[in-house]
């Protein structure tokens, strides 16, 4: 009893002693005796209402012109330097994206009695910056400060804290960019937060200094002083504690003091800031009222309902720029027209030439920093938007370059460009495409965006006799397998309006029309047609993974290399794709899921290419490969005639046979080998279905990939110090990688389907 009485009579000793102050201070005019500071920052005494009056009068609000903004604000986030962080494995530049995501223009690291948050991402990007002066940096660091350069342009991250003043209560000290970190944290420790607390971010910090002291420490340093979250558990408003009304006023309308932040401001009038809007006796001062996010997390709970991500309670303030010397400008007027709270919250779609410019050139995006000035202006445009068209479509940015960090030199004249190359297209590509154009501003450029369809009517073809495909990144002339892929799509899309007649009285009628399709084969010389009919029998076999066990088996192997019997190769060539016609066409009419009628694995590559088969004829070795950037089969390729991947592929088919005993597995995946080729890091990967049938893909760029290969790429690169360096590369820098099919097996397959 004698302890309670005791801990009753500190609090009231503590209230009096408050009161006494706060009156102390208005009846001796304290408040002014300070002219060297922003006389803006000495608003009215909170207990003289007609001192409130008399500078209401003196400093009357004055709108804002037309052409100030609406920025939307979260100045109360925290990061992993928080010691209840709950994503701890959370980066500084994923906090950054989402700040993006919810369309914020303005936001405060603000942990637990540190400023280390902030600190650890500067420190990130002077790494980053310091291994790109020394050339030493690699392109997934290069990528990411190039990212970080790109949103810190577009969003104001500010240093700050939230304070644990004496019995708990929390203020937020917000301070500009421009101010040294040791300055700031200087603050800290002169309010007597301990340097454990300083070290960790702990919400606990003692003993440490009132909230009156915070206050103005942080208002003299230039910063700016918002009370946390006042109406909930550690907030200033002192709901559920017992101090009496005179620690609560001088808590609240403290002149030190910026703003108030508050979670219930969704409740209108009924909301804890209502009591200070100026309309309370004991209130006089009116306040900010702001909310913040408070966020220790990216994206909210969905379990908890207070545990808010990134911007999901956010304020939205008038700027006439976004600086934090406009935003402490604001807090010192008094026009509170200004601010005002926000209730949605954004999901903003990602910026397309941001995805565009992270994964880098590639089949589905291009990039032309500026047009020739002679000559054929659009001649390499138009390129790009036939093999787009010709296979998945594509974006195409004109006046722009594929590094972030290089400025857009934009197209002069962009209005007239558009029109030009409107009517380029239209008279030079058909049949007719008339793809959207764009025209967007970067860099206070103008940057045209050509957004290129899937063609309905492929194939296209431009000025007449020249058919493009994408192979990566570069538009080149198609092949001729390729244009008949191609043709095929055209008419597959076409044939589903034709069964409508029962199937019984038309099916005797369609079959003739796949052998009038097929009529060029049986042009071909008379040797030649034993191959033509086991073609469409090899088509659904040929590259069933599980053949790919008797590679390590196969002796025909070594003879890829002679290639100088150039006259029997060539006329190969010339027949053989009459051969195939058939096999070509049915192939390139399915979904890009199959593979010769056998269904491919969930989770296939969009990218890179897969061996199909190999044979020997007149001592040349022919392949077919698979393209997976558009899903065409080609057939007769040789090591003299394969170009760039094409050749990589049938390079590591042929010399560096392994079976799948011989493959580390993930489950049903595997990554054989990752290193940087043509400017891109490429992996080369494995699958095998339920039945233990496996399938190798060759050179597979990162944006062909799905989440689960991301991670086991992530995973193989930690396994090999770093993920640019092949396990166990060959003597030509290549990594060992499964084959897939063997003569042998074509011919058993073969049987089989005769059969």
């Amino acid at each position: 009893m004698a302890k309670k009485k005791k801990e009753t009579a500190t609090v009231a000793s503590d209230e009096s002693q408050l009161g006494k102050t706060t009156e102390a201070q208005a009846e001796s005019g304290t408040l002014k005796s300070k002219p060297a500071r922003n006389s803006s920052s000495r608003r009215s005494s909170p207990t003289n209402k007609a001192n409130k009056t008399t500078a209401a009068e003196a400093k009357p609000p004055t709108p804002p012109p037309s052409d100030y903004l609406w920025k939307r604000v979260d100045l109360h986030i925290h990061t992993p330097a928080s010691h209840d962080y709950e994503e701890p494995n959370c980066s500084y530049l994923d906090i950054l994206k989402q700040a993006e995501r919810r369309g914020l223009s303005i936001i405060a690291f603000t942990d637990h009695n540190t400023v280390n948050g902030y600190r650890n991402m500067m420190n990130e990007i002077e790494h980053l910056e310091y291994l790109e002066k020394l050339d030493r940096i690699r392109p997934e660091e290069l990528a990411r400060l190039n990212e970080y350069r790109r949103l810190l342009k577009k969003i104001l991250v500010l240093p700050g804290f939230e304070f644990t003043a004496t019995f708990g209560f929390h203020i937020l000290g917000i301070f500009s960019p421009d101010k040294p970190l040791r300055d700031i944290e200087h603050i800290l420790i002169d309010l007597r937060v301990p340097s454990q607390a300083l070290d960790k971010g702990l919400t606990e910090a003692g003993a440490t200094s009132d909230v009156l002291q915070a206050y103005e420490a942080i208002d003299e340093a230039g910063g700016i002083a918002i009370a946390a979250h006042a109406n909930s558990s550690n907030g200033v408003a002192m709901r559920g504690r017992d101090f009496g009304g005179q620690t609560r006023i001088a808590f609240t309308q403290d002149p030190h003091l910026h703003a108030i932040e508050f979670t219930d401001l969704d409740r209108g009038r009924y909301s804890s800031a209502h009591l200070f809007t100026g309309i309370k006796s004991e209130y006089p001062r009116r306040m900010f009222a702001i909310q913040g996010s408070d966020a220790h997390r990216l994206i909210g709970s969905k379990e908890n309902a207070k545990r808010l991500g990134v911007g999901e309670r956010a304020t939205e303030i008038q700027l006439d720029e976004v600086s934090f010397e406009a935003l402490r400008n604001v807090f010192l007027s008094q026009d509170f027209s200004r601010v005002r709270p926000v209730f949605d919250v954004l999901d903003l779609p990602e910026d397309e030439l941001v995805k565009a410019r992270e994964r880098g050139p590639s089949a589905s995006v291009a990039f032309h920093p500026s047009l020739p000035k002679r000559g054929d202006r659009f001649a390499v445009v138009l390129r790009d938007i036939c093999a787009m068209a010709n296979g998945e479509g594509g974006s195409i940015f004109i006046g722009c370059d594929a590094k972030s960090s290089k400025k857009a030199s934009g197209v002069s004249n962009a209005q007239d460009v558009v029109q030009k190359l409107s009517l380029e297209i239209e008279k030079r590509i058909a049949p007719r495409l008339l793809p959207p154009l764009h025209i967007r501003n970067v860099d206070g450029a103008d940057v045209l965006q050509i957004q290129v369809p899937r063609g309905e009517d492929a194939p296209y073809v431009l000025d007449g006799d020249r058919f493009f495909v994408r192979a990566d990144a570069e538009s080149r002339l198609a092949t001729r397998d390729e244009i008949v892929a191609i043709a095929r799509r055209g008419y597959e899309k076409a044939r589903p309006q034709e069964p409508h007649p029962p199937a019984s009285s038309q099916q005797p009628a369609r079959r003739p029309q796949h052998p009038q399709q097929q009529q060029p084969p049986e042009r071909r010389p008379q040797e030649q047609r034993k191959p033509q009919q086991q073609a469409p029998q090899q088509a659904p076999q040929r590259p069933q993974p599980a053949q790919q066990k008797q590679r390590p088996t196969q002796p025909s192997q070594p003879p890829a290399k002679p290639q100088p019997q150039q006259p029997p190769a060539q006329h190969e060539r010339q027949e053989k794709p009459k051969a195939a016609e058939p096999e070509v066409v049915a192939t390139a009419a399915h979904p890009p899921t199959t593979e010769n009628g056998s269904v491919l694995p969930p989770g296939t590559p969009k990218t890179g290419v897969q061996v199909l088969s190999m044979e020997e004829r007149n001592g040349v070795v022919y392949f077919t490969v698979r393209d997976l950037r558009n899903n065409s089969i080609i057939r007769n390729v040789t090591m003299k005639s394969a170009r760039d991947l094409w050749h990589y592929a049938i390079t590591q088919f042929a010399d560096h046979p392994s079976g799948p005993e011989d493959i580390e597995w993930q489950g049903d995946r595997a990554v054989l080998a990752r290193e940087m080729r043509a400017g891109k890091m490429r992996s080369d990967l494995a699958m095998r279905d339920a039945n233990g049938k496996v399938v190798v893909f060759y050179g597979v760029t990162d944006d062909g990939l799905d989440e689960r290969w991301r991670e086991l790429i992530a995973a193989f690169g930690a396994r090999n110090g770093m993920a640019a360096q092949s396990p166990a590369p060959p003597a030509d820098g290549a990594p060992p990688a499964s084959p897939e099919q063997t003569e042998a097996q074509a011919s058993q397959a073969t049987e089989e389907m005769a059969a």
